[in-house]
């Protein structure tokens, strides 16, 4: 099982922890090289053995999720694969809550007043009460765009231009994205390729304390609208399902259903545009993420059980390579594009199986 997401981490913001870590580099790392990736320097935590950080094994890639290795043999490095604050942790010699309170007296310095002051990021507080889904008003239900919507600060741009939200293969033309000053959150519209109208929208949070992840416009329904619907080819028998529509943006014949399972009203959108095409489940990598695992294949102790069981003969599913350490497609198309190409529809072809084939793959290991 990898690693991955396994640092304690107060924040959501991939672009603050990867500034963060590359400051601790510069400052605890003796003399760091940069390179293409990110950085090279002798390793601080093992010391390279009898070489004496004479060898500098140690190599930090800024590309790729902020990973890092050592290519001395038994560096704990190695063993725990650190990202984030634990990979922080490590470097300095502290404990992860140490490097949590570290971080977030750091985060609130750095982002505290962006844009004039405009207060964008605040410190977590401890005890935080979740958001109410904000009432959308009946008049903006068929327009959609609201007016405390702005342009992206400069730090949620770079954070989106690092996921590469801007230049999406298989998103709508113009695809925009907002800053929602009323709930400090980014704006994913689901925008219809034809008319180019926002006909759905997802405010995806931007701290990790604030609940939930994502809010919709009240008296809309996400079942009732599929992202992509318009984008999906006839020269290729297949349709994946997946749960984000960013995801669906960067993959060949994907749609974004906006959860897990489609819902009634969306299989029949689909099965009446596409009658002759079949669906794909195509969810998070269950290698990485354990409760996609457990979404397929079910939980033997809650006796509960998984979509592959659940659903034998009316679905294809998309397996994910036991070694893809990326936790989804648009993770997969930022740090490994060639590895994974997922705009080659030959390619996803070959990951595509039966309910049992998949069952067999993910119980194999």
């Amino acid at each position: 099982m990898s690693t991955v997401n396994n640092h304690t981490n107060p924040f959501e913001d991939e672009y603050a922890l990867m500034t963060y870590n590359e400051e601790v580099i510069l400052t605890y790392v003796p003399n760091p090289i940069r390179t293409s990736s990110g950085y090279n320097a002798s390793c601080p935590v093992c010391g390279e053995g009898s070489s004496g950080r004479r060898k500098r094994r140690f190599y930090f890639y800024a590309k790729e999720s902020g990973s890092a290795f050592c290519f001395n043999t038994g560096c704990p490095i190695n063993e725990k694969a650190p990202r984030g604050l634990m990979l922080a942790a490590m470097l300095k010699g502290t404990e992860i809550k140490d490097e949590n309170l570290a971080y977030i007296k750091w985060y609130k310095k750095q982002f505290g007043h962006i844009s004039g002051g405009s207060g964008l990021f605040h410190e977590p507080e401890i005890a935080i009460k979740p958001l109410e889904q904000e009432e959308t008003p009946q008049n903006q239900i068929e327009g959609l765009f609201e007016d405390h919507w702005v342009e992206l600060p400069p730090t949620i741009k770079e954070y989106c231009e690092q996921r590469k939200m801007f230049n999406t293969p298989f998103g709508p033309e113009n695809w925009a994205f907002y800053f929602d000053k009323k709930t400090k959150r980014l704006v994913i519209p689901w925008n219809n390729r034809s008319t180019g109208q926002i006909e759905y929208w997802q405010k995806r949070a931007l701290l990790k304390g604030d609940s939930p992840k994502y809010l919709y416009p009240i008296g809309l329904s996400k079942s009732d609208f599929v992202f992509n619907l318009e984008n999906i080819s006839e020269d290729w028998p297949y349709i994946l399902m997946t749960e984000g529509c960013v995801d669906a943006a960067f993959s060949f014949n994907t749609v974004a259903i906006g959860g897990i399972k489609p819902s009634v009203e969306q299989l029949k959108l689909l099965n009446e545009r596409y009658p002759r095409h079949k669906l794909v489940v195509a969810i998070d990598n269950p290698w990485v993420d354990w409760s996609a695992k457990v979404s397929l294949l079910g939980d033997f102790k809650a006796r509960t059980h998984g979509m592959l069981d659940q659903h034998k003969f009316d679905r294809l599913f998309f397996v994910w390579d036991k070694n893809c350490p990326y936790k989804d497609i648009n993770e997969c198309v930022c740090a490994a594009p060639g590895v994974y190409p997922f705009e080659s529809k030959e390619w996803l072809e070959t990951r595509i199986m039966s309910a049992l084939q998949a069952k067999l793959v993910l119980n194999m290991y």
